[in-house]
């Protein structure tokens, strides 16, 4: 038995001795040799009638607090169907033969929902570990110059090239976490193994300044 049914049982324990002394004092019980029938009758319907009162109140409490969790996880799904629905890859380099200071990964970014994200941020990072948010750091991955920002990604398909570090030993390349603001101005973030993590601004101002990523984030946009 749990806690809120022992405690409405004590409740309505309680509930019965002051009935049955109400009905002591006034009369209504009446316990010498006569037995008032009707009097005990009617008590006993009181006390069923109380009983029920409390039980349908319980359940209606136990029904409302089930609606309001089934409430807030269809608020929590729904706010995570637009980011579940955003992702990124890395599509090999472009002409490594061009005189550029870092080479160009080329990049596609999928918006599969019906409509846009903001501020989306293309992290340039090695593939052979997962890149979490907390990891990115001042080692490169998170240098001004791996980054491409992008102001609006619409629906569909969006290809765009990010400058990257190149091809690395051990058969090491680039690959591509994002960090973006969906449609109700939550921040999220991808992972370069997919994993996809909600990220609130003070992460992201905290990460930012301790990386030397300062705005406008136009400047990050070529």
């Amino acid at each position: 038995m749990n806690n809120k049914i022992i405690g409405f049982c004590v409740i309505f324990m309680i509930i019965v001795v002051i009935l049955f002394l109400f009905g002591i004092k006034y009369k209504c019980l009446n316990f010498d040799n006569t037995i008032n029938l009707s009097a005990i009758l009617t008590f006993f319907s009181v006390l069923i009638a109380t009983f029920a009162f409390i039980v349908t109140l319980n359940n209606s409490n136990n029904n409302q607090k089930q609606y309001n969790e089934q409430q807030k996880q269809k608020k929590l799904a729904d706010e995570r169907n637009q980011a579940l629905n955003i992702a990124g890859w890395f599509n090999g380099y472009s002409d490594p033969s061009a005189d550029r200071s870092y080479p160009r990964a080329k990049v596609t970014i999928i918006n599969s929902t019906n409509i846009p994200v903001y501020q989306m941020f293309i992290f340039m990072v090695p593939n052979k570990n997962e890149i979490e948010f907390e990891k990115l750091n001042n080692s490169g991955n998170t240098s001004p110059h791996l980054i491409k920002y992008l102001e609006l990604v619409k629906p569909g398909e969006t290809n765009t090239e990010v400058n990257a570090g190149g091809n690395f030993a051990g058969g090491g390349h680039d690959s591509v976490a994002i960090l973006f603001k969906d449609a109700s101005s939550k921040y999220w973030y991808r992972s370069n193994f997919g994993s996809l993590k909600e990220i609130n601004q003070t992460q992201v101002f905290d990460k930012f300044q301790t990386n030397s990523i300062f705005g406008p984030y136009q400047q990050y946009s070529n």
